[in-house]
């Protein structure tokens, strides 16, 4: 199972790709845009 904050978690086409990408259920979780583009910025 993969967990994915996105901004819209109702997004059939970008969870069935990522299902279709990783092999894993994708459980995916509302998040706000800024707390998302905070957790981007630490990553890079």
């Amino acid at each position: 199972m993969l967990t994915v904050a996105m901004l819209n978690p109702q997004d059939r086409v970008v969870l069935d790709r990522l299902q279709e990408e990783t092999g894993l259920v994708i459980f995916p979780v509302l998040t706000h845009p800024e707390e998302l583009q905070t957790a981007l910025a630490q990553l890079i």
